[in-house]
């Protein structure tokens, strides 16, 4: 066989059956919380070859149907609200202030349980990757605000 039509080598890094138990190893300590924020759980990354790291979400993403790209620009308020499902959001940039806690690392994913109250304030602008079940609503003219908005 000749050096081309050689196929790598892989190693197995991880398996769905441990990937799940792992999730419901911290199903628990996440199910006491409040708003839930990756940065602020213990989860070991994988080390992989040339210095990779993959760190595994710990929250069950099966639910969610609908993903989307959300920008959300500089100066922007969310009023105070909740849905009836959870909601899941990774940052891609910028940073936001969710109930108080600052969110500034991209790469950080958080979730809000269903039916919990929040807010967001940013400053800069913040970009996120956004999951949903069911639905995907907002009530635009309530839900975002801005600061000296043209639009008003």
């Amino acid at each position: 066989m000749s050096k081309k039509n050689k196929k790598p080598k892989f190693s197995v890094l991880e398996t769905l059956s441990t990937h799940i138990k792992r999730i419901e190893k911290y199903q628990p300590l996440l199910a006491k919380k409040k708003i839930i924020i990756s940065t602020e759980l213990d989860v070991t990354p994988f080390d992989e070859d040339g210095g990779v790291k993959k760190t595994p979400v710990v929250w069950s993403l099966i639910d969610y149907k609908m993903f989307y790209i959300v920008e959300v620009p500089s100066g922007a308020t969310i009023a105070k609200h909740s849905h009836d499902e959870a909601i899941f959001r990774i940052l891609i940039s910028g940073s936001l202030i969710l109930n108080g806690i600052t969110i500034d690392k991209p790469g950080t994913w958080y979730v809000v349980p269903a039916f919990t109250e929040y807010e967001i304030v940013s400053k800069e602008g913040y970009t996120v990757f956004s999951g949903y079940g069911m639905a995907c609503q907002t009530r635009v003219d309530d839900a975002i605000g801005r600061k000296n908005s043209s639009n008003k």
